[in-house]
């Protein structure tokens, strides 16, 4: 698929490319687009697999031209998309043909309303997103790489609620952020962690990954921040995660970014250095996170003030860093204009 997709007439009501929430007729249909790329993608890698394999796939076939690309699709649906193709690239026969197997047992339109809350499970997207996650050699300023540990059911029942009211609150707040976010994302899985907060991947879209506030012994030494608990905590990583996913699809309209991977500068929230694309991604969503906590404080939250004098001088970073090394394209300009207009500064 190409990278700069063309925009329809009936979407250009809305501005595609800014940060503050819009109409959510632009993330249906950056949604159908990163939907049909991998619809696309399976039916090519079920193609290439008959070919060389002698298989016959066109049950699979069949019901991968059944799926309608305007509905919300299943992260896993992208996560084996993406596993059967670097099965495909590195020989392994066996792990292609159970990746593409997986809509022969499984639906690929999410079945559930709004966001569901997990725990890590055997579905493809979550074992991809832990695996990426527990594998990132990322250390924190403590010297220590992510651990992601088991996490039940059970232990869910508290963050579910605070969830919940995370959602309820922003659909009074903001109800176009609030359409924005259920219409990117569909689940998000919750974990036991250390030296991890949270994460999303484009192959596992729809989906959003958060460290529970509750396990990191060390946490309480990182300063107040860090001893955020409760609805502010999944305020911050709900809207963090989510305007991720918004801008994962936003960018298959355009790349925005336009700097070699191999160049890399000071990161808002990371302590190693970082690409521009990522200088980019966090200063989207601290935007993003920026202007519910201004909403949340003007509202009587005063403990958003804290999150907001955490955040702001990291906005701050990532613009001045964005303004002076950042090669951006015509679109990607015209969303780095809309950073501090949507935070607030």
């Amino acid at each position: 698929m190409s990278t700069q997709a063309k925009i329809p007439e009936s979407k250009k009501s809305c501005e595609i490319f800014t940060c503050i929430p819009q109409d959510v007729s632009r993330i249906e249909y950056v949604r159908r687009l990163k939907n049909e790329e991998t619809l696309k993608t399976y039916k090519a890698i079920c193609i290439a697999f008959e070919k060389g394999s002698g298989h016959d796939l066109e049950e699979i076939k069949k019901k991968i031209e059944a799926v309608d690309p305007m509905q919300r699709l299943k992260p896993s649906l992208h996560s084996v998309v993406h596993q059967a193709g670097v099965a495909m690239r590195t020989g392994d026969a066996l792990g292609c043909y159970r990746a593409l197997k997986w809509i022969d047992e499984e639906q690929a339109v999410v079945g559930h309303p709004g966001i569901l809350v997990q725990a890590p499970n055997n579905s493809p997207a979550s074992a991809e997103a832990i695996q990426h996650m527990h594998n990132d050699p990322t250390r924190d300023v403590h010297g220590r790489r992510a651990e992601i540990y088991k996490t039940s059911e059970e232990e869910l029942v508290e963050y579910r609620a605070d969830i919940k009211q995370v959602l309820d609150t922003i659909k009074i707040l903001d109800p176009l952020m609030y359409d924005e976010m259920l219409a990117s994302v569909s689940e998000a899985t919750v974990f036991r962690a250390q030296a991890l907060m949270g994460g999303s991947l484009i192959r596992t879209f729809g989906a959003i990954y958060i460290g529970s506030p509750d396990h990191d012994p060390i946490r309480k030494k990182f300063g107040e921040h860090f001893n955020i608990r409760g609805v502010p905590y999944f305020m911050e990583h709900v809207v963090h995660e989510t305007s991720h996913n918004v801008l994962f699809g936003l960018m298959l309209v355009d790349p925005m970014v336009l700097n070699p991977i191999t160049e890399r500068y000071s990161a808002p929230l990371r302590t190693d250095l970082r690409p521009m694309y990522g200088i980019f991604h966090a200063s989207f969503v601290i935007s993003r996170m920026l202007r519910i906590f201004r909403l949340m404080k003007a509202g009587g939250g005063n403990q958003y003030e804290r999150l907001i004098s955490h955040f702001e001088p990291r906005l701050k970073n990532g613009l001045e860093i964005l303004a002076k090394h950042g090669n951006l394209t015509a679109s990607g300009k015209q969303m780095f204009e809309t950073f501090a207009p949507c935070a607030g500064i």
